[in-house]
């Protein structure tokens, strides 16, 4: 659904905000920060992270440095998935 949709940071937060579970600001944090690393790798001239750093420190709260790092060991060990489904998504399949 975040794919499909297009969904930006504050989408996804916005859609985690109704969840009724109390890892919510975490989840929301990781993926919003592993869609950042993502975007990094693919295209590190083109990147910022101001808007997904901020929304996922705010959520995340302390926890905020050992969410970014889980996001980043994400990323890394699913790149060639994350790569493949994005050039399939790129060339409309």
């Amino acid at each position: 659904m975040i794919v499909d949709e297009q969904m930006t940071p504050e989408r996804i937060a916005r859609l985690f905000a109704s969840s009724a579970s109390k890892n919510a600001g975490r989840d929301v944090a990781l993926i919003v920060l592993a869609g950042s690393v993502a975007r990094y790798k693919a295209q590190p001239q083109d990147w910022s992270a101001e808007i997904e750093r901020s929304l996922a420190n705010k959520v995340a709260g302390p926890d905020f440095r050992a969410i970014s790092e889980a996001a980043a060991k994400l990323v890394a060990k699913h790149w060639t998935e994350i790569e493949r489904g994005a050039n399939d998504a790129g060339a409309g399949l």
